[in-house]
C-alpha cells in the first residue's frame, strides 16, 4: 500500500503541467476549452442502473445481504435410475425424496421418450421408444401414480413410487419399455375420485441468496504548488478550485469505471484481516451458472441468423423470460453485425438508444415471445470477453406485471461522497499544504434469478485485419 509521501507525490502537481499550457494564450476563453479522451464508455452499469434504479442506503441495513427467492414448483423430473420392467400393475420408479414429496395417487405422468397407441393391449406391439405413424404409435405414454413410498424407501435420499403404465389401460400383455434416466416425466394432470381425502400439502421452501457490501475509496487532490496563493492559472484552468475540479473529474471517472468492472468480475468474499473485515461483492460472471445450458460456445462458427435464432430459442426455453440483453465484446459485436447488417430484423432501437445514450440494436423474428436487445460493451474486452457476450435477463415484468425490482440492482449502503466533509483536505492539521481528498462509497450488487442469465463464448475472430 502506498505511503503518504508516495500518494502526495502522485497528486496533480506542477510538474504535470506542460510549460506551453502555462504560458500560451492562457487568458483566452477559446483555449480554456478542454476535452477528455475516454477509453471505454459505461455500458453494462449504465443500462442496469438506469433500467432498474438503485437500492437506497436506507434499505440496506447490514453488510451481508440475504434475501429470499422462490422457484415455481417443478412439474417435470427425471428418474434416479431406470425403472424396472414388470407388468402394468407395479412398475417402480426411484425418485428423489423431494420429487416423492410432491407426488400423490391422483396424479398422471407423461413420459417424453415412450410412445403408445390410443389403447394399449400388447406392450410389444402398442408401445415403442420412437414414434411410428404408420402403426399408430404416436401419443406420449401416460401413467398414473398408484402409491408413494415413505422418504428413503429407495435408499437414503430416495423414494419408491409405484405407477401403472400405459394409462388409461388397466392391464396389458407383455413388458413395457423401461423408463430411463434420460426421459423427462411431467405431471400432466390431477384427477381425484369423489369423496377422496385431502392429500398432504407440499411446501417448497425458498432459497436464500446472498451478497456483501464492499467499501470502495479512491484518493485525488492537488499539491502545494497549486494551492498556495491560489496556485497558478493555465488555459485549462484558473486557480486552485478549477485544478482540483479536474483532478476530481478524473478520479470520479476512474472510480465509476472500476465499479463497473467490479460489478462484472467481483468474487463474493468475506476476509478477516487483522480483526477487520474486507468484503468484496460478487459480480455478474460469478453469478452465471457454469454449465452447458448457461455457458455456450460458438466454437468460432459464424453467428448467422439461423444459429442465433437457435441460440436465443435455447436460452428462452431454459429461462422462460421475455427480455434478454446481449452485452458484447467488440469482436463479438463485429461478427454479429457482419451477419445481421442490412437485414430488416436487425434495427437500431431509437427510443432505447436515446434513453441510454448507447447504440442499442433490437433483434426481431426469433420465433419466441422475447425481445433481444444488443449493446456493444467495450469493457468486456478488459476481462477477456472481446469475442464473447453476456446475455442477461433484464425483463421488467413478473407474471406480466411490471415490477420495480430487477434481476440486478446496484445498492448503496453509502452513496459515493467527496470527503472529508469538515475540512478542505486530509492531513491539513499536520502541515500538509496541498489538498488531499477521496471519493468514498459502500456498494453491492443485488443478484436474482441465477438460472436466467447466460454467457456466450468464442464468436469468430475477424479475418479482415490484414486490410489495415
Amino acid at each position: 500500500m502506498a505511503n503518504d509521501n508516495q500518494i502526495i507525490a502522485g497528486l496533480y502537481d506542477l510538474q504535470h503541467i506542460q510549460p506551453r499550457l502555462r504560458t500560451y494564450a492562457q487568458q483566452k476563453d477559446f483555449f480554456r476549452f478542454w476535452v477528455l479522451k475516454q477509453q471505454k464508455t459505461l455500458s453494462v452499469l449504465k443500462v442496469i442502473s438506469e433500467k432498474f434504479g438503485v437500492v437506497p442506503g436506507a434499505d440496506i441495513r447490514d453488510w451481508i445481504l440475504r434475501y429470499p427467492e422462490y422457484d415455481e414448483i417443478e412439474r417435470s423430473f427425471y428418474l434416479s435410475e431406470a425403472s424396472n420392467t414388470t407388468d402394468a400393475s407395479n412398475t417402480k420408479f426411484k425418485v428423489t425424496n423431494d420429487v416423492g414429496a410432491l407426488l400423490n395417487p391422483s396424479m398422471r405422468l407423461t413420459i417424453d421418450g415412450i410412445y403408445v397407441k390410443d389403447v394399449v393391449a400388447n406392450a410389444s406391439t402398442d408401445m415403442a421408444t420412437a414414434r411410428n405413424i404408420a402403426s399408430g404409435i404416436i401419443l406420449p405414454e401416460a401413467c398414473r401414480v398408484i402409491s408413494v413410498g415413505t422418504p428413503d424407501s429407495g435408499g437414503v435420499g430416495y423414494t419408491i413410487v409405484t405407477v401403472r403404465r400405459a394409462h388409461p389401460a388397466d392391464s396389458y400383455s407383455n413388458t413395457a419399455p423401461a423408463v430411463t434416466t434420460s426421459m423427462r416425466l411431467t405431471i400432466s394432470n390431477i384427477a381425484v375420485r369423489a369423496n377422496a381425502r385431502v392429500q398432504p400439502p407440499f411446501h417448497k421452501n425458498s432459497k436464500m441468496l446472498e451478497n456483501v457490501v464492499q467499501i470502495t475509496r479512491h484518493s485525488y487532490g492537488v499539491s502545494e504548488l497549486l494551492t498556495t496563493g491560489n496556485g497558478i492559472d493555465t488555459y485549462l484552468a484558473e486557480g486552485t478550485t478549477e485544478h482540483l475540479g479536474i483532478s476530481y473529474l478524473m478520479a470520479e471517472m476512474f472510480m465509476t469505471k472500476t465499479v463497473e468492472l467490479g460489478m462484472i468480475t467481483g468474487r463474493k468474499r468475506i476476509s478477516d484481516i487483522g480483526g477487520d473485515y474486507e468484503l468484496e461483492a460478487g459480480g455478474l460472471l460469478e453469478w452465471i451458472p457454469k454449465d452447458s445450458d448457461h455457458v455456450i460456445s460458438l466454437n468460432g462458427q459464424l453467428p448467422t441468423v439461423e444459429r442465433m435464432n437457435s441460440l436465443i430459442r435455447h436460452m428462452v426455453d431454459v429461462a422462460n423470460v421475455r427480455e434478454l440483453w446481449f452485452f458484447m465484446g467488440t469482436h463479438a459485436a463485429e461478427a454479429l453485425a457482419n451477419q445481421y447488417d442490412k437485414k430488416t430484423l436487425w434495427t437500431i432501437n431509437g427510443e432505447l438508444s436515446l434513453y441510454y445514450q448507447l447504440k442499442v440494436h433490437t433483434i426481431e423474428g426469433v420465433a419466441r415471445d422475447v425481445t433481444v436487445n444488443v449493446v456493444t460493451a467495450p469493457v468486456l474486452n478488459d476481462v477477456g470477453l472481446h469475442n464473447g457476450a453476456l446475455a442477461l435477463n433484464l425483463t421488467e415484468h413478473n407474471y406480466n406485471e411490471k415490477s420495480k425490482f430487477g434481476t440486478f440492482q446496484i445498492g448503496y449502503k453509502q452513496p459515493f461522497t467527496d470527503d472529508p466533509k469538515d475540512q478542505d483536505s486530509y492531513h491539513s492539521n499536520e502541515g500538509f499544504k496541498g489538498k488531499w481528498r477521496e471519493l468514498y462509497g459502500a456498494w453491492t450488487l443485488i443478484r436474482r434469478l441465477q438460472e436466467t442469465h447466460f454467457m456466450v463464448l468464442d464468436f469468430p475472430q475477424s479475418n479482415f485485419s490484414s486490410v489495415y
